[in-house]
């Protein structure tokens, strides 16, 4: 099989027969054979039999023994410093591309093995971190519905304040921050609608705020026209 969206140049090195079938990787079959354009028709299936046949595929367990080894021997890790884990339910990982090229997999360029990218982790503690910034929050500033509330009982303002602040740059000393990280709601511009009031444009403004607002922002309680944790105070990077 030839590349099908390959350039003319390495379609005409390409040979026909390269390599018998057992032999191709998994990460080449899905990363530079896929071929998005395919779709399946009642009686021809050939979207099906690609995946099909890229799941027939052989991986190699070397390089996972090798990790193995790398960490033990290199590392002089200890197996109780080790964690090995079960999915309790689906997983979709490597979503950035089409379902051709990956099939909700992340596969190992030498082994053809399927992994889950540190980077999936890191999503998925980052979330659990929002969580527990969130619940910090509600905390330190309870809302005056709530039931258990008893703000007589809580430390000054500017207290509370400065701890959930702590726990901001904490946050962000693990996790890291992009710029977006950062959006306040008066950095949020929209253009002036004709004949629009004033009262209708910090709407249409709040509503963009709420929609654009970092995550860390959402947990500290920005919920926008001047109120809620966040915008108590100006969050500096350092």
């Amino acid at each position: 099989m030839k590349p099908p969206l390959a350039t003319a140049g390495i379609r005409r090195l390409w040979p026909d027969s390269p390599r018998p079938a057992d032999h191709w990787s998994r990460t080449l079959w899905f990363d530079r054979l896929a071929d998005p354009r395919l779709t399946d028709e009642t009686e021809a299936t050939p979207r099906r039999d690609f995946l099909a046949a890229g799941c027939q595929l052989r991986s190699t367990h070397q390089h996972l023994r090798a990790w193995l080894k790398f960490l033990r021997e290199d590392l002089r890790v200890p197996w109780s410093e080790m964690r090995f884990a079960q999915l309790q339910s689906r997983l979709l990982v490597n979503a950035a591309g089409g379902v051709m090229e990956n099939a909700g997999l992340a596969l190992d360029r030498f082994s053809g093995q399927p992994f889950i990218p540190a980077s999936a982790l890191k999503g998925c503690a980052r979330r659990m971190a929002v969580e527990g910034l969130l619940s910090l929050r509600q905390q330190l500033f309870p809302t005056a519905t709530d039931p258990n509330s008893q703000t007589e009982s809580l430390p000054p303002v500017p207290d509370r304040i400065a701890q959930l602040s702590d726990a901001v740059a904490t946050f962000f000393r693990v996790f890291g921050w992009a710029d977006a990280d950062w959006l306040s709601r008066l950095e949020v511009r929209l253009p002036r609608r004709d004949r629009e009031s004033a009262a209708d444009y910090l709407k249409r403004r709040r509503v963009a705020w709420l929609q654009r607002r970092p995550d860390v922002a959402w947990a500290c309680g920005g919920g926008g026209c001047g109120s809620g944790a966040w915008s108590r105070r100006r969050w500096q990077r350092g």
